[in-house]
């Protein structure tokens, strides 16, 4: 599994938003990690304590935002199981959990915009942490 720590959220967070809390995407994601309503919906349906918390009202909330976005990793990170890598997680939270599969979980495949994500939050936590790992 990989570990997702306050280290890798925050390089998400950079990556995702430049921590901006009322970032939105033209694809429909919002607030600082970037979550769009398929995924929130995602993490109430595991987490049903917080279908309290309605997207559109939410989305931009900095401390909710993040608490869905560090919960979704979480989720996606149990879904890869043997293939939660540092680099899948990020792949399928880039580009979905689905296509990453798709595609064997072949970091060649991935699309140029996954790539340059992946590499991109790698950096930053490179930074944040000092070491850099794939």
């Amino acid at each position: 599994m990989a570990e997702i720590n306050d280290s890798l959220i925050n390089s998400v967070i950079e990556a995702e938003s430049s921590g901006r809390p009322k970032a939105e995407s033209p694809k429909g994601a919002a607030g600082l990690m970037q979550l769009r309503k398929i995924a929130w919906i995602d993490v109430q349906d595991n987490y049903p304590k917080l279908k309290k918390y309605d997207y559109d009202k939410y989305k931009f909330d900095p401390d909710i935002n993040k608490k869905f976005g560090t919960l979704y990793l979480k989720i996606l990170n149990k879904r890869l199981g043997e293939k939660a890598t540092l680099q899948n997680l990020l792949a399928s939270y880039n580009w979905g959990l689905s296509n990453v599969k798709k595609v064997g979980y072949d970091f060649n495949k991935f699309p140029t915009e996954t790539k340059k994500y992946i590499i991109k939050v790698l950096d930053l936590l490179k930074t944040k942490t000092g070491t850099r790992s794939r």
